[in-house]
């Protein structure tokens, strides 16, 4: 069993949440953690912090 949680930790790489990171502040990070995440999967993500914080304004301004 200890032999598990060290291959958990060690083996792979665990990222935070987007989520998580988009509630404390960090959207910059977030955005990098979807683009790493996207990688793995040998896919392309188009998501940009700039247009991540564009979207947002629209969301706020449109419940006005």
């Amino acid at each position: 069993m200890l032999f598990l949680f060290f291959i958990r930790f060690f083996l792979f790489n665990l990222y935070e949440s987007p989520k998580y990171l988009m509630g404390r502040g960090k959207e910059k990070q977030a955005v990098d953690v979807v683009h790493k995440v996207a990688a793995y999967n040998s896919k392309t993500s188009n998501l940009s912090w700039k247009t991540w914080r564009g979207q947002e304004y629209m969301v706020c301004m449109s419940t006005l």
